[in-house]
């Protein structure tokens, strides 16, 4: 194992746990949580489940009770302080009081935990059991620690039957599979997960999205459009993409779309010169390159989302898209990062009498996204 320590100028090796684990256990790395320079953890679920705990000085393994969990599961910890840490795996908890653990069952399978305060502890995972060659049939599990005891949280549920067309020429009429795979607790009212959202494909298998859900403090919800990232499928409410020839050539290789970019639908590109070489393509992301303006660009990409809706990337296509009034809704997400360079997305002339209604602003991690509608 590979331990970097960071002392507030630069990162450095730091003595670690003997922990090793094979390429099978690649999807268990081991989970690392500290509440102080004294109180470092780590949790390693591989042959057996085994705690380390550095003191300052030292690693030391903590030995922890017989808990079952199987191929597929893996740990996950947090920790508020030195007599207050939790470790999650299968559908077992146990809880450390700076003096020994505490096993408790959960009532659904969990995959990711995290804490706000000692009666503000959230499990994530799935209702059905992970198996050691992907996971069973499952819809999302939010589980809390309310102090006294762990309760399975209503979470939202997708079961619209597949539309896939089986080898008997029928619909398919197989329900999603919904996991979610990390939590992040920020308070009563602010927690997030997000997971992956599975179905079949008869020509390429699974295809899984990312999904986000937010707790308000009285109910989870779907974070609508939040599929930024995407494992070989598409939000499912994206249903095409335009984007400028600037940003398609962002790609290094244009057959890279297919099977990697967030959005597997079809892209419409607008360009004035379309490429010599078609880029690769299949039954769901396709190209069309656009030399006859926006609103063409726009009209092809309304008829191929079948009422989803249509994506606009790229500085100048969407002030393109504003001028002409064919937006909506606008989406400005903000990271910390200062570029000091690059296309500026609103200085072109006629925006300014653009009125824009704010609709929502979310935090995801570090990014912030301000949600407009647009008036008319």
């Amino acid at each position: 194992m590979l331990l970097l320590h960071f002392d507030g100028r630069r990162w450095r090796e730091h003595p670690a746990p003997e922990v090793t684990w094979g390429s099978k256990d690649d999807g268990r790395f081991p989970s690392l949580v500290a509440t102080g320079p004294r109180d470092v953890w780590i949790f390693a679920a591989t042959a057996a489940l085994a705690a380390h705990h550095w003191d300052g000085e030292r690693w030391s393994q903590i030995p922890l009770p017989d808990v079952d969990y199987n191929p597929g599961e893996r740990a996950s910890a947090t920790a508020l302080a030195p007599d207050d840490v939790w470790v999650v795996v299968g559908d077992h908890a146990a809880h450390w009081d700076g003096r020994a653990w505490t096993v408790m069952h959960l009532p659904a399978w969990a995959v990711s935990v995290s804490a706000a305060a000692p009666d503000q502890v959230w499990a994530v995972g799935g209702t059905g059991q992970p198996l050691a060659q992907g996971v069973s049939d499952s819809q999302a599990a939010t589980m809390r620690w309310d102090g006294r005891s762990w309760q399975l949280i209503p979470a939202p549920e997708d079961r619209t039957p597949s539309k896939e067309i089986n080898s008997q020429g029928q619909p398919d009429g197989s329900i999603p599979t919904i996991r979610l795979t990390r939590v992040v607790a920020h308070g009563p009212g602010n927690v997030w997960a997000i997971g992956t959202r599975s179905m079949f494909d008869y020509e390429d298998g699974s295809r899984s999205t990312t999904i986000t859900m937010h707790w308000d403090g009285t109910a989870w919800s779907w974070v609508p459009g939040s599929a930024y990232v995407s494992a070989s499928g598409s939000d499912d409410q994206t249903g095409a993409v335009v984007m400028g020839r600037r940003s398609f050539d962002m790609a290094d290789d244009p057959d890279w779309y297919v099977g990697n970019y967030e959005f597997q639908v079809p892209i419409f590109v607008l360009t004035h010169q379309p490429p010599r070489v078609t880029p690769k393509q299949d039954k769901h992301l396709t190209f069309t390159f656009v030399t006859d303006g926006v609103e063409s660009a726009i009209a092809a990409a309304n008829v191929a989302a079948q009422n989803k809706i249509v994506q606009v990337l790229g500085a100048d296509v969407i002030q393109q898209v504003l001028r002409a009034g064919l937006v909506d809704e606008l989406h400005v997400a903000v990271m910390p990062v200062l570029l000091g360079a690059g296309l500026r997305l609103f200085d072109s002339p006629g925006l300014e009498n653009i009125t824009l209604d704010k609709t929502g602003v979310y935090e995801i991690g570090a990014m912030t996204e301000i949600r407009f509608r647009i008036s008319r």
